[in-house]
């Protein structure tokens, strides 16, 4: 393990390595795996830090804008016909091609074992070949004691590899900045993680994380029908899983749906009487109303603890996984067995226990 004496050190080579583009995964790992927890050594890192990212701001988006709005004239997935990859507000579109895979992670919660086991068991960090591609689920941080380190391995990774690595938020990725400026999370048990640093890191500091959280998007649509977001599906209208206020998917991007899509969560049901206000359940027939309506094939997402680290539900269309466990993870999540999935240009996936 990097001591925080040597953390300083290891931030200038990870600073070095990007201004030549050359990516060492020593350097990578010795960083997550570095000790923060030197609280009179952290100030002196901060700039070095706050320099990595802030340069993320490019490179969480890094395709041109597309000259059109493309979700507003298209209600089906898989009726856009770009060929290229694009993002329009909370959306991105990625054409996956035959020779092409997906790894994709669950959620970490500070978990930076589970994260370095993952990242060496994809081979990522020494083949990252240009046909292998990376997409992340959200809540990074939360109940952990690591997210710092998560935070600070996902950013060096953005940084080097920005059209293959793509971060999504989760909901514990939303901060507020309330109207004295304090950052403050809409998540009332992250406050443990901000309190643990505000004492030590400036109101830059976090100001800078907000904005790289911000710019996250919240769902990925592929060429072959799937999606991929934090959490679930949005409510529908009334009772009868009438998702016919969708008029085109640049609707997705309102507000309203993208914090519905980062917290809801399947039961498996046929139908339930959707309550709740912020968290909420939906079932199979709510699903399947919300796939057919905007041309989706099958979802994957994050969000729910997962004993096995998997699991299928209505007809094997949805799939979630959750990527921390063991002794590196919460206490609370201790006994599950974290996971993370393998897609390939068919669409086909396959799963992996860490």
């Amino acid at each position: 393990m990097v001591t925080t004496g040597d953390v300083e050190n290891v931030f200038l080579k990870a600073y070095d390595a990007l201004e030549r583009g050359s990516f060492d995964s020593e350097i990578f790992l010795d960083l997550v795996r570095a000790d923060f927890s030197n609280e009179r050594e952290l100030k002196d890192y901060e700039e070095l830090l706050n320099i990595l990212i802030a340069r993320t701001q490019n490179a969480i988006s890094p395709w041109p804008p597309v000259k059109t709005d493309i979700l507003k004239t298209t209600v089906k997935i898989t009726d856009i016909a770009e060929i290229k990859p694009f993002r329009e507000g909370e959306i991105c579109y990625i054409p996956v091609s035959k020779n092409e895979s997906t790894f994709i992670i669950g959620d970490l919660h500070g978990d930076r074992e589970s994260f370095v086991k993952i990242m060496e068991k994809t081979q990522f960090l020494t083949k990252h070949a240009d046909g292998t591609r990376i997409i992340a689920l959200g809540d990074y941080i939360d109940r952990g004691l690591h997210g710092l380190n998560i935070i600070v391995g996902l950013v060096l990774l953005k940084l080097f590899f920005p059209e293959q690595i793509l971060l999504l938020k989760g909901n514990h990725e939303v901060w507020e900045k309330t109207d004295s400026g304090k950052i403050i999370p809409t998540v009332s048990g992250d406050n443990e993680f901000i309190e643990g640093w505000e004492e030590l890191f400036s109101p830059d500091t976090f100001a800078n994380l907000k904005n790289f959280f911000d710019d996250m998007p919240a769902m990925v649509f592929t060429n072959n029908g799937g999606l991929l977001a934090h959490g679930g599906i949005p409510r529908p209208e009334g009772d009868n899983h009438d998702y016919s206020f969708i008029k085109s998917l640049a609707d997705l991007n309102s507000p309203k749906i993208i914090k519905e899509v980062l917290w809801s969560d399947p039961e498996d049901k046929e139908t339930v009487i959707i309550t709740g206000d912020t968290r909420f359940s939906f079932a199979k027939k709510h699903f399947e109303s919300y796939m057919q309506r905007i041309g989706g094939s099958f979802m994957i997402r994050g969000h729910e603890p997962v004993s096995q680290g998997s699991r299928y539900l209505f007809d094997n269309k949805l799939l979630t996984v959750f990527s921390t466990g063991g002794s590196g993870a919460y206490e609370g999540y201790a006994e599950m067995h974290p996971a993370f999935v393998l897609m390939d240009g068919n669409g086909e996936k396959y799963i992996f226990n860490v």
